[in-house]
């Protein structure tokens, strides 16, 4: 490589790099200038606490529950109001209090969480997507260059994977913190592969950082590709070194290496899966249909009957630039380098492999263990990204053929060309003609589509005669994200700015009335804003098992929610839902506390329902009953006897102090009893009365009690997460012994070479 061209090289590279930096802050500038926020947020627009008050135009809004993020939210409010390293241990805002650390999902730990401890919630979200963008793009592009691809063509693939669906349409789902970092990853597993083990280390760092963004359907995925992609490699590609267990190896020790770090996230999921509320594994996903494929190249291609699969459109879009050219691809990779082709065939094919498995499964509506909650929507993201990288392959190459290894490209593509895209026009021709309504938009971009494809076809023509791989790239991509604006754009899910703006007013409107509120089951997924205030109602996802047993008891008799303290019931009116015949079962007992100009109305009981509180006769069972769950029942505790001293049904308790980790409760002049706290039953929690320790026994299935003797105490629930501080402990040494391994593994890999 000469002066001239060395400098190109550099000047490219950093060119590139620029831009991937910049292009994130244009879009977000362009949202941030019409008032507008990416994502889709369907639950705030029925919650008046976000609502009141405030003229929200929702224009661009979509009732689509498969792409609502909404319930990811009140996870990140959490975060800002965590103060210590023990917050971080217990959500005690959700329901009668859950795990925070410990529920994977809630992505704590994860680098794009940052924002949300120190900022307002619509700027860190703004923020947080425009790292995520940054990371995929940096990451892509970066692959693209190990791959052995120009900076120019490196540009065109992390443009497609920056504007990819899940990051453009989908952008604070758990997924997106995982697959961000995917690119990186597969570049240190090739250079592990054919260059130096030692890149293990930033391999094993790659997976840390993947893993903490949550998704372990996804994380699950992407170990399955792996495995898959060496199989391939060595069946493509053919490394020269062909001791294939010594790279193989080193894969697995980052792995293992990795998770050894993260044990401080592990060993609490561990824990938190024994104990989580048990959820459906029906897909939420409808089966797929072959018309829907239409939706991989046209979005309005989707048959009627889905056209609220949004996830659809999420799976490989923009992929008109890069499906339609797949003729290009079959006419030049015989003429390409093996080496350098076998790596990139080998990952487009474990792609093609998963997608195509996972639509089938999808297809045929089968339950298979261990994949009931994994869908083309955890697979589709691979598709784009290797799509991405094959045909920049392609099209570098089709530039650097000399004249006659062109003429051979020309005369298979003249025959490919036409065979794919005359099948691929009969098949959507054929779909679309099967659905009986007609959409104009189908045949606007189809039009649209096959407009791009013909600029690309006469760029490729006017390449023969002056090819140039540098600039093929630049001008692809521009056609990319004309696409991009012109095709997919319109589909794009934004919520105005305002509507997530925390408002105070309401805030201070339910403080007057309680802290805890219950309501009918269509409130699990609202989001509570914090500061103190609980939404009883909580999705399953959150739920422990337990709880998630007194909540679906409680939903069916709402009297159930005075035993968990909760005096307080909110009622909204929300277009087209069923009324709630439960409430009529406990409107006797409530009056209209309170009405919000956005429909929300507050029933209180007349009766105090306290937190806590002392019960002296019940029932006793030694095991989970829920058929004695039932307010017109007494309370019923597990393996421990009630004294039944006295006439006195209950008495209530004094909660002195209480946050996210210690509950302390004082209670006065109190016959012998049992101490029943109206917070979640889990693994972890201890109490001391009067500075003795005692056992906690479960109460109503859901709640923590205690045996007290006659005379007044005090009484102290702390919460330690065992799980957390041995998996910290492990999380060290695992570090110290990572530190060891390098020395040892630059060694021996010093002595391989």
């Amino acid at each position: 490589m000469n002066q001239n061209s060395t400098a190109h090289f550099k000047r490219d590279h950093l060119c590139v790099c620029l831009f991937l930096l910049l292009f994130p802050l244009v879009i977000l500038v362009i949202d941030f200038s019409l008032n507008q926020i990416p994502g889709n947020y369907t639950s705030l627009y029925y919650s008046p606490l976000w609502v009141e008050g405030k003229i929200i135009n929702n224009g661009n809004y979509n009732a689509d529950t498969i792409t609502d993020s909404s319930k990811y939210l009140s996870d990140y409010l959490y975060m800002s109001q965590v103060k210590s390293l023990s917050s971080l241990l217990w959500d005690n805002t959700s329901g009668a209090g859950t795990p925070f650390l410990a529920r994977w999902e809630s992505r704590c730990f994860s680098i794009f969480s940052i924002p949300f401890y120190f900022l307002p919630l619509w700027q860190s979200i703004y923020l947080s997507i425009c790292l995520k963008m940054i990371v995929a793009g940096i990451g892509a592009y970066l692959l693209a260059i190990s791959l052995g691809l120009l900076p120019s063509i490196g540009l065109f693939i992390a443009i497609l994977f920056q504007v990819s669906g899940h990051l453009f349409f989908n952008p604070i789902h758990p997924i997106t913190d995982v697959i961000v970092w995917f690119p990186l990853y597969l570049c240190f597993v090739n250079l592990v592969l054919y260059h130096s083990f030692r890149y293990w280390v930033l391999l094993c760092i790659s997976i840390v950082f993947m893993s903490l963004g949550g998704s372990i359907e996804t994380l699950t995925v992407i170990f399955a590709f792996t495995i898959l992609y060496f199989i391939l490699v060595y069946f493509l590609a053919r490394p020269e070194n062909n001791a294939y267990y010594i790279p193989i190896s080193f894969v697995v020790l980052a792995w293992m290496t990795a998770y050894g770090l993260i044990s401080f996230q592990i060993l609490p999921y561990i824990e938190w899966n024994n104990n989580r509320a048990i959820i459906s594994s029906v897909s939420p996903l409808p089966n797929l249909i072959y018309k829907d494929l239409l939706g991989l190249f046209f979005p309005a291609g989707i048959s009627s009957g889905h056209q609220h699969l949004t996830s659809i459109i999420l799976l490989c879009s923009p992929g008109i630039c890069c499906i339609l050219l797949l003729p290009l691809w079959l006419s030049a990779r015989s003429l390409i380098h093996s080496e350098i082709r076998g790596k990139i065939e080998a990952f487009f094919v474990a792609s093609l492999f998963l997608f195509v498995i996972f639509y089938l499964i999808s297809c045929l509506n089968l339950q298979l263990p261990y994949f009931q909650h994994i869908s083309l929507f955890h697979v589709g993201w691979f598709l784009i990204l290797s799509m991405g990288c094959i045909i920049g392959m392609a099209i570098e190459a089709w530039n650097l053929f000399s004249p006659d290894e062109c003429r051979q490209c020309v005369k298979k593509l003249l025959v490919f060309a036409v065979l794919f895209w005359v099948a691929l026009f009969i098949l959507a021709l054929a779909g679309k003609l099967s659905v009986t309504t007609e959409s104009t938009s189908f045949w606007k971009e189809f039009g649209i589509a096959w407009l791009f494809l013909l600029l690309i076809f006469l760029y490729l023509l006017f390449s023969l005669f002056y090819p140039s791989p540098r600039n093929s790239g630049y001008i692809i991509t521009l056609i990319l994200l004309l696409s991009v604006v012109v095709i997919y754009r319109p589909y794009r899910i934004t919520a105005p700015v305002e509507l997530l703006k925390v408002n105070e007013e309401s805030i201070n409107k339910l403080k007057q009335h309680g802290t805890r509120f219950a309501g009918p089951e269509r409130l699990q997924n609202s989001v509570f804003s914090i500061d103190g205030l609980n939404m009883m109602v909580i999705p399953p996802e959150k739920s422990t098992e337990r709880y998630s047993i007194f909540m679906k008891r409680a939903l069916e008799d709402p009297k159930l929610w005075f035993r968990a303290g909760t005096s307080c019931f909110l009622f909204t009116s929300i277009e087209n839902s069923k009324p709630d015949n439960s409430f009529y079962k406990i409107r006797s007992e409530l009056k209209l506390a309170d009405m919000f100009s956005s429909g929300m109305a507050i029933f209180k009981s007349d009766k105090n329902h306290p937190r806590a509180f002392v019960i002296y006769n019940g029932k006793t069972t030694d095991k989970i009953s829920p058929d004695l769950l039932s307010s017109n029942l007494p309370h019923f505790v597990e393996n421990a006897p009630i004294p039944e001293t006295t006439s006195v049904t209950e008495l209530p308790a004094v909660v002195e102090d209480i946050s996210p980790t210690h509950v302390r409760i004082k209670v006065e002049k109190t016959k012998p009893g049992i101490l029943v706290l109206a917070d979640t039953y889990y693994p972890g929690w201890s109490v001391n009365v009067d500075n003795v320790s005692k056992d906690i026994i479960p109460v109503n299935i859901a709640f923590r009690g205690v045996e007290l003797s006659e005379g007044d105490h005090l009484i102290d629930f702390e919460y330690q997460c065992k799980g957390f501080w041995w998996g910290l402990t492990i999380s060290i040494i695992s570090f110290i012994l990572f530190l060891v391994i390098i020395r040892f593994s630059f060694r021996f890999s010093r002595q391989i070479v």
